[in-house]
C-alpha cells in the first residue's frame, strides 16, 4: 500500500515536471519550435517517457486547463443532494484554487504561454467550454429554470469571470476575502432567480 503512494506521487511529480518544463519552453521558444525531445531533455527524461504521459505537444499545453475542467466536472457530478452548484464552486475556489498548495507559477506559465502562441487562446476556451455547460445545466436544475433560459448562463459566466479577476490578483492580496465577496454577490443573485422561478411556477 505504502509503495503504491510513493509511486503515484512519484508519477504526479513526473507529470508535473513535464508540464512544468514544456510550458517554460512554449512561453520562451514558441510551441512549434518546442520539440517533444526538447521537452524530455529540460524535464531530465527520456522522450519516450513524455508521451507515455501526454500523447501529443498540445495535451502538455493544455494539461493545467484539464486539471482544472476535469476536477470541477467532478465535484459538480459527485455533490451531494444538500450541495448547490454555488457551492461547489465556492469550495473548489477557496479549498484548491486559492489554498496554500496550489502552484501560482503554473497560472503564471500559463500566461506567458499564452501571451507568446496566442492561437491557444481559442482551444483554451474550447475545453473550458463543456464544464461551464455541465455547471450550467446544474445551476438551471438547482433555481428550477430550463437551461437554455438566460439566467443560468449568466451566473455561470459570472463564476467564470469571478474565477479569472481572483486568479490575476496578487498572491499578497486578500484573495480569500475577496472570493467571499463575489460568491456572497452571486449567491445573493442566484436566491432572487430561484424565487422568481418558484414564483413563476406558482402563478401558471
Amino acid at each position: 500500500m505504502q509503495a503504491t503512494g510513493l509511486r503515484e506521487r512519484n508519477k504526479a511529480r513526473r507529470r508535473a515536471a513535464i508540464v512544468a518544463a514544456a510550458l517554460e519552453l512554449f512561453a520562451e521558444r514558441g510551441y512549434d519550435e518546442t520539440t517533444i525531445a526538447d521537452i524530455a531533455e529540460a524535464a531530465e527524461i527520456a522522450p519516450r517517457t513524455v508521451l507515455t504521459y501526454f500523447p501529443t505537444k498540445e495535451d502538455i499545453a493544455m494539461a493545467p486547463v484539464d486539471d482544472v475542467t476535469d476536477r470541477v466536472a467532478m465535484l459538480l457530478r459527485e455533490r451531494t443532494a444538500e450541495e448547490s452548484p454555488l457551492d461547489v464552486f465556492e469550495n473548489w475556489l477557496r479549498g484548491e484554487l486559492l489554498s496554500e498548495e496550489a502552484d501560482p507559477a503554473t497560472h503564471e506559465r500559463m500566461r506567458r504561454m499564452i501571451e507568446r502562441n496566442p492561437k491557444f487562446i481559442g482551444l483554451q476556451m474550447a475545453r473550458v467550454s463543456e464544464v461551464v455547460a455541465e455547471f450550467t445545466k446544474a445551476v438551471a436544475d438547482d433555481i428550477g429554470v430550463d437551461v437554455n433560459d438566460p439566467e443560468p448562463g449568466i451566473a455561470v459566466a459570472a463564476a467564470v469571470g469571478i474565477m479569472s479577476y481572483i486568479k490575476n490578483l496578487p498572491i499578497d492580496s486578500d484573495r480569500d476575502g475577496t472570493a467571499r465577496a463575489a460568491i456572497a454577490y452571486l449567491s445573493g443573485g442566484l436566491d432572487r432567480l430561484r424565487d422568481a422561478s418558484g414564483t413563476d411556477r406558482l402563478s401558471e
